[in-house]
């Protein structure tokens, strides 16, 4: 019986002395110092994983209706749009975050998320999308952020969330944490953490004063910075990310 190309692959790599883990990966083992770097290797990336998953595991992200700006700088609350739970939810399941809550106390509001959350959860949307109904799992409404807070809490064994601000323009410079610092300064801690972002223009400066801390604004090249929040939250968590990978 001829030798199909996998078992070819795999009889070349022993007698390289190569370890053959599959039609893609090869890593040169050969003698005992060979083999111990390979173990160390897999040890760093294990343990690596296991830290990223352990902290993003920890963050939550929350959007705010509430205690936000108006146009003409007025805090108000906000209507709730049925793109930004969709958005929001896939990307908590995407970085594998601790969960997705939306805060608005108007009770109208409520009633049309539950209509949304209802369609996908128990109607035609659970055939239609089942991935949309995953992510949509991780969402829960809050009439207030102090509800959040209590939620986050349960939910972490009684820990008392660090709370994070997020604005297009830099308040308080001695909140601010840069991306790279987050996980250093606040990932290490073992607390579950609160990513807030404000609908609207924004959260309003006295909330943004009610934080442990700060993140900067998201800016690009052009210095024009007019996000939607979908947007904003998508770049933060991916440089967050990307800074606990460096």
């Amino acid at each position: 019986m001829a030798e199909s190309h996998l078992a070819q692959t795999s009889r070349f790599a022993r007698e390289k002395g190569l370890e053959f883990r599959g039609e893609t990966h090869i890593t040169c083992t050969r003698g005992r110092g060979g083999r111990q770097a390979a173990f160390q290797r897999q040890k760093r990336t294990r343990r690596f994983i296991v830290q990223q998953e352990d902290l993003f595991s920890r963050i939550h992200l929350v959007l705010r209706h509430d205690q936000v700006l108006s146009k003409d700088g007025q805090t108000i609350n906000s209507s709730v749009t049925q793109f930004d739970l969709h958005d929001f939810s896939r990307l908590a399941k995407t970085y594998g975050l601790g969960g997705f809550h939306c805060v608005t106390p108007l009770k109208e509001q409520h009633r049309i998320c539950s209509e949304i959350l209802s369609f996908w959860e128990k109607g035609y949307g659970q055939e239609y999308n089942p991935d949309r109904v995953h992510a949509l799992q991780l969402l829960t409404l809050h009439f207030s952020f102090e509800d959040v807070l209590e939620s986050v809490s349960r939910q972490h064994g009684g820990l008392n969330p660090i709370t994070v601000g997020t604005s297009a323009k830099s308040s308080n410079p001695e909140k601010e944490i840069a991306f790279k610092d987050f996980s250093s300064k606040i990932g290490r801690s073992g607390l579950p953490i609160v990513v807030q972002f404000g609908t609207s223009w924004g959260l309003s400066p006295e909330q943004l004063d009610r934080s442990d801390w700060n993140l900067p604004p998201v800016n690009g090249l052009s210095g024009y910075n007019h996000l939607s929040v979908r947007c904003a939250a998508a770049i933060i968590v991916d440089r967050l990310f990307m800074a606990h990978q460096n």
